[in-house]
């Protein structure tokens, strides 16, 4: 997949791997802060994009692990995916205003 920015959280070891991909990579490399929302507000506050349709999942083989991910939410171990997915919604949607023209 051709990527034209990578986000990564601001905290914990998110700190140091962006450091590290900027030194050693030419990466447009993004901070990602945390708002005031947990991450189930999160989640919820990008539910309505998912329902109109606004995000559509390509056909690859991490399908399965991720939308198996999704349906446990917020009581399975590993939530990264969920996190990639509310953090998409609002930064590509939400505060770009992009809209899906048919």
């Amino acid at each position: 997949y051709r990527f034209g920015k990578i986000y990564i959280e601001e905290k914990a070891s998110g700190l140091s791997i962006a450091q590290e991909l900027k030194r050693l990579t030419n990466y447009n490399v993004l901070p990602l802060k945390p708002k005031s929302k947990d991450k189930i507000e999160r989640v919820k506050a990008c539910q309505p994009s998912l329902i109109v349709k606004r995000v559509i999942l390509l056909q690859d083989d991490w399908n399965e692990m991720f939308l198996s991910e999704c349906a446990s939410f917020p009581y399975s171990v590993h939530d990264d995916l969920v996190d990639c997915l509310s953090y998409s919604v609002d930064e590509f949607l939400n505060k770009s205003g992009a809209t899906i023209f048919r």
